[in-house]
């Protein structure tokens, strides 16, 4: 069977969420088969031999983790520990964590622990409130500072898109604090005032014994023709009218989002390199 990126498609998985991840691993490793995966394949077993890299979208988690059940978190558990790629953005990222605080307080509240436990800690949102699902409440742009991606002599700031993200909290009591390095930090005023300050991660990257997990808070497979495509396929704003953020325009930069998703995917491209 030809090795092929999978991309989790089951229920709970928002279809917009599913073609934008599928869209920016086509353009960013051009000629890399990239396929839909079920619960019922990854519970079956037998797909890790010829996955480059698993792929889970934003949604809601929660029937991630009941489609996938105790057999299916294990099988990707598994394929992670023995040298796979997990890739997980927003929905993808809180369901790989150890704990999720999503919304305390709200009728939206989860406050759970998570199987796969990839993420040494919480993944704690949403970064921007309040948050209501099929809204644009709890959907803006948001800064982040990227480690290691420089832009003159600076780490590179630029804005991606979050609905519902989160920010990754480490358990310090947890031994495998080490094996997290923070490849971006949010940096907008606005979410300090929320209490996430400079250095909160945005994006991790985890190593798990022989393999990688990259978890991102944010979108960065979205970009502002995405965007304006689903605005004008909705017939309402996908953005809030009123931008507490101010940085609408700067998406249009879509130069620094590409290199932030190129960033992110340094592994599967190495990969991708020892094969051709």
């Amino acid at each position: 069977m030809t090795n092929s990126v999978l991309v989790y498609g089951d229920q709970g998985v928002s279809l917009e969420y599913l073609e934008a991840a599928v869209e920016s691993i086509q353009g960013c490793f051009p000629g890399v088969k990239v396929r839909r995966t079920s619960a019922a394949e990854i519970r079956a077993g037998g797909w890790e031999d010829s996955c480059l890299a698993l792929v889970v979208p934003g949604g809601r988690d929660r029937p991630y983790c009941e489609d996938l059940s105790t057999v299916g978190t294990d099988s990707v558990r598994s394929f992670v520990q023995n040298g796979g790629l997990y890739y997980g953005f927003c929905a993808g990222a809180y369901f790989a964590s150890k704990n999720i605080v999503f919304e305390p307080g709200t009728e939206n509240e989860i406050v759970e622990s998570r199987p796969l436990n990839f993420f040494p800690g919480t993944a704690r949102g949403s970064i921007v409130r309040p948050y209501r699902y099929n809204s644009t409440f709890g959907a803006a742009l948001v800064k982040i500072r990227v480690a290691g991606l420089e832009h003159g002599s600076e780490n590179l700031e630029t804005v991606l898109y979050s609905d519902g993200g989160c920010a990754f909290l480490t358990d310090d009591n947890d031994p495998r604090v080490d094996n997290v390095e923070v490849l971006a930090s949010y940096s907008d005023p606005v979410l300090q005032r929320q209490g996430i300050h400079d250095r909160v991660a945005a994006v991790v990257r985890i190593r798990v014994e022989n393999g990688v997990v990259v978890l991102s808070g944010v979108h960065p497979e979205v970009s502002m023709k995405r965007i304006e495509l689903w605005q004008s396929t909705r017939g309402s704003p996908v953005l809030p009218e009123q931008d507490a953020f101010g940085e609408a325009s700067d998406l249009t930069q879509d130069t620094q989002r590409q290199h932030v998703l190129n960033y992110m995917f340094n592994d599967l491209g190495a990969r991708l390199s020892q094969i051709h």
